[in-house]
């Protein structure tokens, strides 16, 4: 990867086709650069923690978000057989 390029992660459950929502977060580890002021300690991104900007805290979802976002997360709704 260059600089600029895009990583997309996607994850499926492949346990169940009725599965709840998954845990997994993912994590890089750059090899060959350190933290600064920390040699020798790879430096890391971690989705779990970096992935939101601590000054700007995320604006409430509205009411037909909220609204969308429970359907979608419904197995009702992901499985439509």
């Amino acid at each position: 990867m260059k600089k600029g390029d895009t990583l997309d992660f996607i994850a499926s459950s492949q346990n169940s086709k009725d599965a709840g929502a998954y845990q997994w977060s993912p994590s890089i580890t750059v090899p060959g650069s350190a933290i600064p002021g920390m040699p020798g300690m790879a430096q890391r991104w971690d989705a779990r923690v970096d992935f939101a900007d601590p000054n700007k805290p995320a604006k409430p979802l509205t009411a037909w978000e909220e609204l969308c976002q429970a359907l979608l997360l419904s197995p009702e709704f992901a499985v439509m057989e």
